[in-house]
């Protein structure tokens, strides 16, 4: 009697065991039923045998621009994706928009462009190595970093080279003030700028 009963309980508590693990695994329709915490991802634009996006930067979700291959630049209103002329064919790794008329492009071979909410312009570098990251904070406090340890700061006015002191290439660039600039690349560099 006490060996059925045993039986028994353990039965119930692995039955109850099983169903709660069972009823956490979510909906069984094609796992489109939202589960708390879970992220849900839509393909919003199907590739179009376009070319390779390489950043995205978004301002609001009716102002979202990314870039690519070929000059590819994209702009989201909200609605749709539609191209706008970057005016290169250099691939363009990284955007960085600051509102609605400062949005910055970096790629390769120097190439920075910038939008002033019409149209784009090409903005002089003064480098010829590929720029890969790019962080805007304000309209006079903008960082590009790319190969050969190249980090370029823009004063409102022009870009000027800053000393990285690395020749590794770097690859992304966040700046949270003007005193507190973080730059990251190859090998696990990680470089900290300030005043």
């Amino acid at each position: 009697m006490l060996y059925r009963n045993r039986f028994r309980m353990t039965f119930i508590i692995s039955l109850v065991l099983c169903l709660g693990v069972l009823s956490s695994c979510g909906s069984d329709n094609g796992g489109n039923t939202p589960q708390p915490g879970v992220f849900t991802w839509n393909v919003q634009r199907q590739p179009e045998g376009g070319n390779e996006l390489r950043s995205v930067s978004a301002l609001d979700a009716n102002h979202v621009w990314s870039v690519g291959h070929n000059g590819t630049i994209l702009f989201y209103d909200g609605a749709s994706w539609s191209p706008q002329a970057s005016g290169t064919t250099d691939v363009l790794r990284g955007v960085s928009g600051l509102d609605e008329s400062h949005v910055w492009a970096v790629g390769d071979r120097g190439t920075i462009l910038f939008y002033d909410g019409t149209s784009w312009t090409a903005q002089a570098s003064g480098t010829t190595d590929s720029l890969v990251g790019v962080s805007a904070l304000d309209e006079s406090h903008v960082w590009a970093v790319g190969y050969g340890g190249t980090i370029l700061f823009y004063d409102g006015v022009s870009w000027s080279p800053q000393t990285s002191g690395t020749t590794d290439i770097l690859r992304g660039v966040s700046a949270l003030d003007e005193n507190h600039v973080w730059a990251v690349g190859f090998g696990e560099i990680i470089l900290f700028g300030t005043k």
